[in-house]
């Protein structure tokens, strides 16, 4: 399972309010994948952290969640998924942001379902299985 930056902030603010949201519910049913985040998401996930009013105790929250993650850098081929995809969504004019489009091309490129609250974008990736929570 590949989680998108959404799910991972959601599940990091039900936990602080100690509630059994849908995001932790999700997480409980899939906890016996492996579950893996892009690179891309940990860069924003760190970007609201440094921007937050407690960048230390945000930073250490953020780090003891992604012990339990797998972090996917790029891989060979990368860039050709995303000159593939780019040219899909450009060409149907449906194009979704920067960031969105490099998590759901690595997803894509592992074959890998992402979890996500953001369907509207990532069901734009022809080929991509987005499950919602």
């Amino acid at each position: 399972m590949f989680l998108d930056t959404c799910f991972l902030i959601d599940v990091m603010r039900e936990s602080k309010k100690e509630t059994e949201g849908p995001a932790i519910q999700k997480l409980l049913s899939i906890s016996d994948l492996l579950l893996n985040i892009s690179l891309f998401s940990v860069c924003e996930i760190m970007g609201g952290v440094e921007t937050s009013s407690h960048p230390s105790k945000e930073r250490r929250h953020v780090e003891l969640l992604l012990e339990q993650l797998r972090v996917v850098y790029p891989g060979a081929g990368f860039e050709v998924i995303y000159g593939e995809v780019y040219e899909d969504l450009v060409r149907r004019g449906v194009m979704i942001p920067q960031m969105d489009l490099l998590i759901g091309c690595q997803a894509k490129m592992l074959n890998m379902p992402l979890i996500t609250r953001d369907t509207d974008h990532f069901s734009r990736i022809s080929g991509l299985v987005v499950e919602s929570y």
